[in-house]
């Protein structure tokens, strides 16, 4: 009878090269959320509903909502539920905070729009049957909403804030789809903005988009983000309006003192048929 003996080789004794055991990672412990910090915040201010159409601003509304209470990953379904048998409390903690996910969902959304969640198990699923059924993923409609914010400019007489509003709301209706073939990236959105502005903007946005390809400009105002540039647009929209509706306020003697020409004046009060202005030139 021939008896094999096996020798186990402590760990310490291994070299790097021998060593083929792959150590285990250790079980992701999950904890209850605290919900109860945040639980008067639980609306996102609107409804899902399918007639107005609002999936693009509640679904941006939502993602508010789910940061706040750290659940983002319960709706991407990036968290799985431990096994209750090597760690029941990591489980139970993982079935409240979905089950809470959950209701944040049906808290948002229309009655009729409930059809579409009832049954999900959890709220990833709920999500995807949701954005299943108002975010289209048509590259039809991907290649229309690319065509107007490249091709939409404004006038010089446009309502300014009106027109960035609508590029905007383009360029966040691409960012919404999440496909790299439609992707405008920041940057170029600020460029598109500055030149769909009428020609006599170009002088001033200038200072925040002009720049030379070989040369990295170190001018802070070039790095500012989307969001200030569409603020610094709006602060400009203002003062020129306001100081144009103010010149076409100003008397007469401070029009003449800014050099405006006596005969133009006196002819656009003829044409306005004012008879004081008449009797007034015949004087002179």
């Amino acid at each position: 009878m021939i008896i094999y003996s096996i020798y186990l080789v402590p760990p310490f004794t291994l070299n790097r090269q021998d060593d083929w055991h792959v150590p285990m990672a250790a079980p992701t412990t999950i904890t209850c959320i605290h919900a109860a910090e945040g639980a008067t915040v639980t609306k996102a201010g609107e409804f899902l509903d399918n007639k107005a159409k609002n999936w693009s601003s509640w679904s941006q509304s939502m993602a508010l909502l789910f940061k706040l209470f750290g659940v983002q990953e319960y709706v991407m379904g990036k968290v799985t539920c431990p096994d209750p048998k090597d760690d029941p409390e990591s489980a139970e903690n993982w079935a409240y905070n979905d089950t809470f996910t959950q209701l944040l969902i049906t808290s948002n959304i229309s009655p009729t729009e409930k059809v579409h969640t009832n049954g999900c198990p959890t709220s990833n699923y709920m999500w995807l049957s949701l954005q299943s059924r108002h975010e289209s993923k048509s590259h039809l409609i991907l290649t229309t909403h690319l065509c107007t914010l490249m091709n939409t400019t404004a006038a010089e007489e446009d309502n300014i804030p009106e027109h960035i509003a609508k590029l905007k709301q383009c360029w966040d209706q691409l960012s919404l789809f999440s496909d790299t073939n439609y992707c405008v990236s920041k940057f170029l959105f600020k460029q598109i903005i500055a030149f769909s502005l009428p020609e006599s903007w170009d002088q001033f946005t200038d200072q925040f988009v002009a720049g030379q390809l070989d040369f990295v400009d170190t001018d802070p105002r070039k790095h500012i983000n989307t969001q200030q540039f569409i603020g610094i647009l709006m602060q400009e929209y203002k003062r020129r309006k306001s100081r144009k509706l103010g010149v076409s306020k100003l008397p007469k003697q401070a029009l003449l003192s800014l050099g405006c020409n006596t005969n133009r004046l006196l002819l656009a009060n003829r044409i306005s048929g004012n008879p004081n202005n008449q009797n007034h030139a015949s004087s002179l």
